[in-house]
């Protein structure tokens, strides 16, 4: 009878113990990607984008998602700054973001950094009037501009490239020389100068 009890509680203590571990193996995973993020698989990305819905109200509740709206709707730059300050500091770092169309559809893009590169991914999969996909591009710089407009605002950009850039106006000419090469048949995406259009990434007031 002794024995049997034992045996007993050491089948449920091995099972406690089987159930405790496979909680921590997953919390772990969960940490972990948390950390990580999704790297640089294009399938580990599109899982992570998909999970978010098209609600404003969890977009602000969402600590680690930064909410770059640029008509001001809702705004949250936190996560955005806290990578930027890693890519100042040439430290690997991925960041989430969201915008809206002016139907008020989620433009969702991740952005990863691996100390030399830059991975960006557009997902439009949420936009009702847009082609539902995944566009991605590389990019091997960063510039960060804090510029006034005609208004005397001060505002905030973000641009990659790769190419120099020296200014917002000056990203506008590049980008409008290399779209007219293209209409004109003369862009080579493997010689040309600029490589890739520079894309804006962030616009916004200052806090």
């Amino acid at each position: 009878m002794e024995k049997s009890k034992k045996l007993r509680i050491g089948i449920f203590v091995a099972i406690a113990l089987c159930v405790f571990g496979v909680g921590l193996y997953f919390l772990w995973g969960a940490l972990a990607e948390r950390k990580a993020g999704p790297g640089t698989d294009m399938e580990a990305i599109k899982k992570h984008l998909s999970r978010y819905s098209n609600d404003y109200e969890d977009h602000a509740k969402d600590k680690r998602l930064a909410v770059i709206d640029h008509i001001e709707k809702l705004k949250k730059m936190e996560p955005w700054y806290a990578f930027a300050e890693k890519v100042r500091a040439g430290e690997p770092a991925w960041v989430t973001m969201v915008d809206y169309t002016i139907e008020g559809d989620s433009i969702f893009y991740y952005l990863h950094y691996d100390g030399t590169e830059f991975l960006y991914v557009k997902d439009t999969t949420r936009d009702c009037y847009g082609d539902h996909v995944y566009w991605d591009d590389k990019f091997t710089k960063f510039y960060e501009f804090r510029e006034k407009n005609d208004k005397g605002v001060t505002v905030y950009s973000v641009v990659l490239s790769n190419c120099e850039i020296t200014s917002m106006e000056h990203a506008t000419e590049v980008f409008w020389e290399v779209y007219e090469e293209q209409e004109n048949g003369e862009f080579d995406a493997e010689t040309i100068e600029y490589q890739r259009f520079p894309l804006t990434v962030v616009t916004a007031g200052e806090p």
